[in-house]
């Protein structure tokens, strides 16, 4: 009987494991305010000092708070904004 404790024990243990590796390896996108600030620095890298002006940081962070539904979409594409280096980067990161 204490061997059979020990064996669910330790599957509940891995199972809880996984769940977290999971959560923070897959799940876990960065921040939008984040990604909107180097969406910024690589919109005035490539378009000028002007295009930091009117650049909107509130109607960006808004724009990429996460939906209800298809959170694994939504962190493939926050994952991908963040790696990109080019404004071209960014268009591909939203067309998917």
């Amino acid at each position: 009987m204490k061997t059979v404790l020990k064996v669910l024990g330790a599957l509940v243990g891995l199972v809880v494991l996984a769940v977290v590796v999971f959560w923070v390896g897959w799940l876990r996108a960065p921040a939008p305010e984040a990604v909107c600030e180097h969406m910024s620095e690589l919109v005035s890298k490539q378009a000028g000092a002007d295009a930091k002006k009117a650049w909107d940081q509130p109607a960006c962070v808004k724009r990429m708070q996460p939906s209800e539904y298809g959170r694994l979409k939504y962190v493939k594409q926050m994952k991908c904004l963040m790696s990109t280096e080019s404004i071209d980067g960014i268009k591909a990161c939203e067309k998917g």
